[in-house]
């Protein structure tokens, strides 16, 4: 029988912040990318950083909940961690699509387009943090 693992709403709330602060930049850039002005750039990037946290910091707690795809010292393997990642991933797509379409596309493609690409870049971005953060034991809770 494995370990059950959780961690603390800090390292919670680390993980929220550093991953946020990453894809924020992206979403800037890939704005723009995406003929966006620097002011739609910047709202785009705003908009996700405000929802995105929510939506992350709550999948990451619904996660802790789920034991599967955990070792016997409870870290994560990386089977586990893809899952995570494309699961997150698709869900995202959806509120950036809504978003994108909002704030500056007026093209449902375009804007299909654009979370296509961002699901890409995302989730490369998200699968090294959740390895990254496995190696770090720092707030992580080991029940018996």
């Amino acid at each position: 029988m494995s370990n059950q693992v959780t961690e603390t709403h800090l390292r919670s709330v680390a993980k929220l912040s550093i991953y946020k602060i990453i894809s924020m930049v992206v979403s800037y850039f890939l704005s723009l990318a995406f003929g966006a002005n620097p002011m739609q750039a910047l709202t785009m990037s705003m908009v996700a950083l405000t929802i995105g946290s929510v939506h992350y910091y709550l999948y990451e707690r619904l996660c802790l909940v789920i034991p599967w795809g955990r070792t016997a010292d409870g870290r994560e393997t990386t089977k586990r961690s893809i899952i995570k990642t494309i699961i997150y991933r698709i869900s995202v797509v959806i509120v950036i699509m809504i978003v994108a379409q909002a704030v500056f596309l007026d093209s449902t493609l375009m804007a299909f387009f654009m979370a296509s690409v961002k699901f890409v870049t995302h989730a490369i971005t998200y699968f090294v943090m959740e390895r990254v953060f496995n190696k770090i034991s720092w707030g992580k809770i080991t029940k018996k």
